[in-house]
């Protein structure tokens, strides 16, 4: 999706990928049960965890490929789900923070440098615990993962924690037009 000639929005959804459907399958096992994947209420055994972060990979590239590759170059990329979400995500939900300096972790945020300005929206951790209560545990394990990619990719930070929606925008929108 695009609005204006310089702008284009997108997100990487995991929800129709092989490891969705691998995860919904292990979900009906004692063994897979767990919270540390709240979307599919599973654990990745710790003998696990590589296998499972490379299944992730597989899963997830060609959209990545396809949308901050392939499609046509704007000069911003608005990303709700982004390349340093899924690494967030695979690092904390396989409970394997080695992945993020990981050969697969540093090739996927070096695609994220040829993006060109990043913006990290973020808020203190008790304000997003306040705006996800169901999430409050994964929140709290994602903060500092994400903490250390924004300054790893030298994002632009902006801290929207006693910011109104329309303050938080005008700062991001000002910030990508830099």
């Amino acid at each position: 999706q695009s609005f204006g000639k310089d702008y284009r929005i997108v997100a990487i959804r995991g929800t129709h990928t092989v490891a969705s459907l691998v995860a919904r399958f292990m979900k009906r096992y004692a063994l897979f049960r767990g919270a540390e994947n709240p979307y599919y209420e599973i654990r990745i055994p710790s003998r696990m965890r590589w296998m499972w972060c490379m299944l992730e990979i597989v899963s997830v590239f060609p959209h990545i490929l396809y949308k901050f590759v392939l499609l046509p170059r704007f000069k911003n990329v608005l990303a709700e789900r982004s390349i340093p979400d899924f690494v967030t995500w695979v690092a904390v939900t396989s409970r394997n923070p080695s992945f993020t300096k990981s050969l697969f972790g540093t090739f996927l945020l070096a695609l994220c440098k040829k993006q060109g300005r990043l913006v990290y929206v973020t808020a203190s951790v008790g304000v997003l615990h306040q705006r996800r209560p169901e999430s409050t545990e994964l929140i709290s394990n994602q903060v500092p993962v994400y903490n250390i990619l924004a300054r790893v990719l030298g994002a632009l930070v902006v801290d929207t924690t006693y910011k109104s929606v329309e303050q938080s925008v005008k700062e991001i929108m000002k910030a990508v037009s830099a």
